[in-house]
């Protein structure tokens, strides 16, 4: 279970709006310890890199 939580007004260009105001974003799994995002499998990030993570989610 993963928890980051952003800042108002970030820009995340592949998730609607409306899909992340005041709620949770729950992320199809792709395999054991991957998921979807952009199209694309992405690995679970750990505490050591999860903002490195962040940093791809907004980019």
């Amino acid at each position: 279970f993963l928890v980051i939580q952003f800042e108002a007004g970030v820009y995340m260009p592949h998730l609607a709006p409306d899909d992340l105001a005041n709620v949770s974003q729950t992320l199809p799994l792709a395999a054991s310890r991957r998921f979807w995002v952009k199209s694309s499998s992405w690995e679970m990030p750990t505490f050591d890199n999860v903002e490195v993570f962040a940093d791809r989610l907004v980019c």
